[in-house]
């Protein structure tokens, strides 16, 4: 959001247009990379669950 801002303060486009332009494909872009990474801790849940649990720490 702040780069859209910035494009409209130097007057290279609308604040309209860039906040379309620059939030709209970064939430698009947000909501793929959840898929991906609620798909890969789906799958490390079944194959390999311990590599998900916590450990204690070691001093």
């Amino acid at each position: 959001m702040v780069v859209s801002f910035q494009l409209a303060l130097s007057d290279t486009t609308s604040l309209t247009t860039a906040l379309v332009a620059m939030v709209g494909w970064h939430v698009l872009i947000g909501i793929g990379e959840a898929i991906i990474t609620v798909g890969a801790l789906a799958f490390i849940q079944t194959a390999r669950a311990d590599l998900l649990q916590l450990r204690e720490a070691t001093a």
